[in-house]
């Protein structure tokens, strides 16, 4: 993560999402250019300010030379919250079909997955995820895109696996 980037992300975690927002926009601003700072704002604005413009971001992303392996998640959740339904479930597919023996890469579809109202779905890549000691897990149910995965009736066992007697 580009160090600019890294106080948005704290503040989307602590759960000030307008605020990381502004960050990100912030460290866009002082890193034009950057993949990383642009997919996080991407990221940001998909979650709070869904527009159609996003998504071609994101595309350019995905698509670019140097494409970050947070990108088709971003992709799919830009699609997802602009209602293209089939597209965003399609690029899921694709990318955890290809990468089906790397849990923690697909983990980073949860938030995709629960704007489409597929919790089951969200929480068996969470497990996956967790069955992998995935490093990206503890952050992962404190996205504020994933808040729903906390909802879901197998949350508690998960929380267990992998914060354990907090």
């Amino acid at each position: 993560m580009h160090p600019a980037a890294r106080p948005a992300r704290a503040l989307a975690l602590a759960g000030a999402p307008d605020q990381a927002l502004r960050e990100a926009q912030a460290a866009w601003d002082l890193s034009p250019g950057n993949e990383m700072t642009e997919l996080y704002l991407t990221a940001f604005r998909a979650f709070l300010q869904p527009q159609a413009e996003l998504v071609d971001t994101a595309w350019k992303l995905v698509l670019s030379p140097s494409a970050l392996s947070l990108a088709p998640s971003i992709l799919s959740y830009a699609l997802a919250r602009n209602g293209q339904r089939d597209e965003a479930m399609q690029i899921v597919e694709t990318c955890t079909t290809c990468s089906s023996d790397n849990a923690c890469t697909n983990a980073m579809h949860v938030a995709t997955l629960l704007a489409l109202n597929q919790d089951d779905q969200a929480m068996q890549l969470a497990q996956r995820a967790c069955e992998a000691h995935c490093g990206l897990l503890p952050v992962l149910p404190h996205d504020p895109a994933n808040a729903a995965l906390q909802r879901h009736p197998g949350y508690a066992v998960l929380q267990q696996q992998v914060f354990g007697d907090m």
